[in-house]
């Protein structure tokens, strides 16, 4: 069965129709503007100094900038399979820290429990830590060859910010799925420990090394998106808890 059409509103021209769109889309851009000028200009401002900063650099060290710019396996002319376990991990560690500090600011918006928002943001700022370790190499080429700090206190002081970590939140941990932290934990332990190991000895020793320290990246995030929604819900009143069921 078709449907018949409305007629048409007599006396309302299309172009009546069309301006009047297009007032209401000016009216709330202005709006909008209003309430977020001021952090766009902020945003646009912080990328466009970072822009100029790597130009800065560029020149710096006489290196083209597009060096700076393109993605790495473009510059060096690599498969673009290379690198894929270390890019998935960095992908793993960027969800892990999303995840901690978008479930802190909603926990701390609930205004229930200050520990538990401080856990959660500390854990996002840790992984946040982890990830640019992993991403620019730090430990392994930045600190040992541009500031001359040898890997193992660079590693150690990183084992220093666990331990302190592990001494303010324990109480917290208690009561979360902390098996698998410890099997994270465990993971990481072991891929320092391969590869500290001559490459000739174990085989297929980059498996064994970088794939335990993918599996501890991927326990991590499956133990902070457990624990971020566990947390979340236990900030949520009751009664709102049961009215979104």
């Amino acid at each position: 069965m078709e449907m018949e059409q409305a007629p048409p509103c007599p006396g309302v021209s299309p172009v009546r129709i069309v301006l009047q769109l297009a007032g209401q889309l000016v009216t709330r851009l202005l709006i909008q503007f209003r309430r977020l000028g001021k952090g766009l200009v902020l945003l646009y401002l912080v990328v466009f100094l970072g822009l100029l900063a790597l130009v800065v650099i560029s020149q710096g060290l006489g290196v083209p900038v597009q060096n700076l710019t393109r993605d790495p396996v473009a510059v060096i002319r690599a498969p673009f399979y290379t690198g894929i376990l270390s890019n998935l991990g960095i992908l793993l560690w960027c969800a892990s820290a999303a995840i901690s500090l978008f479930c802190a600011a909603l926990v701390g918006r609930l205004g229930r429990d200050r520990k538990q928002q401080s856990f959660l943001f500390w854990s996002g700022a840790f992984i946040i830590l982890l990830l640019l370790d992993d991403l620019f190499l730090l430990h392994e080429v930045v600190f040992p060859y541009y500031f001359g700090l040898r890997e193992r206190y660079v590693i150690l002081l990183y084992g220093f910010c666990m331990v302190a970590y592990l001494v303010r939140f324990w109480r917290t941990m208690l009561n979360t799925d902390f098996l698998i932290f410890f099997c994270a934990g465990g993971l990481f332990t072991l891929s320092l420990a391969v590869d500290k190991l001559p490459e000739d000895i174990l085989p297929l020793h980059h498996i064994f090394e970088d794939g335990s320290k993918f599996l501890g990246i991927a326990s991590w995030l499956l133990y902070l998106v457990r624990t971020s929604f566990q947390l979340v819900i236990d900030a949520v009143p009751g009664r709102a808890v049961k009215e979104g069921m």
